[in-house]
Formats: structure tokens, sequence, C-alpha cells
């Protein structure tokens, strides 16, 4: 359980652009999501191996059913917080100027880069 735990919140902490990119509110949020959703997921197995999900004779679905309809609730409302689009990586300055040799200097003359030096 711990795995699926710490794999589930390095892929979202990669989909929000890395731990550089997110800021701490963003952190709580998949910290919380994670550790709901492994709830949820405990909850999940523990339904599917009941025989029956309703109580007795009143044929009224189990308050345990109910619940796990509640926290899938908050879990989606969670996941709405973060948002749901993908981010990329953030770059370091070393990367931006790697893939912008066109940039220039404060009095307008463009940086050197290897093969472009004057």
């Amino acid at each position: 359980m711990a795995r699926v735990y710490q794999e589930m919140r390095q892929a979202l902490t990669d989909q929000y652009g890395g731990s550089e990119a997110i800021t701490p509110a963003q952190e709580m949020l998949i910290e919380m999501f994670c550790r709901g959703k492994t709830y949820l997921n405990h909850v999940d197995v523990t339904l599917h191996e009941l025989t029956r999900l309703t109580n007795g004779t009143k044929r009224k679905a189990i308050p345990l059913l109910m619940e796990r309809f509640t926290m899938a609730k908050i879990l989606g409302g969670q996941l709405e917080q973060l948002g749901l689009e993908r981010r990329g990586r953030m770059r370091s300055l070393a990367e931006d100027l790697a893939q912008s040799p066109e940039l220039m200097t404060q009095d307008g003359t463009p940086i050197p880069t290897q093969g472009n030096e004057t």
C-alpha cells in the first residue's frame, strides 16, 4: 500500500511540474488526495469482499457504501482545486539560455553562444 501511495504522490507531483514548481498549498492538497485515495481503495476492497451491500430486510444500502461515495466526492473536489491540466517541468535558467540563443544583454547586443561568437 505504501508503494502505491508513493507512486501516486510522485505522479501527481510530476503532473504539476515537479517538486520545484508546486506551491506548499498544492503539496498539501496532493498529500491529502493521496491519503484519501489510499483509504478509498481500502474501502473499495472491503466492499468488493462483501456478499451483500444492503442492511438485512430493510433493503437499504450499508453505511459504508454511502461513506464511500462521500469520500469519492471529496477527492473529486481536491482534484478540482489542483486543476486537471498537465503542467510542464520548470526549466532552469541555464536550460532557458541554451534554448534561446537570441537573448540580448542589457545594452541590446546578442549574448554570445558557441558558434555565434564575433
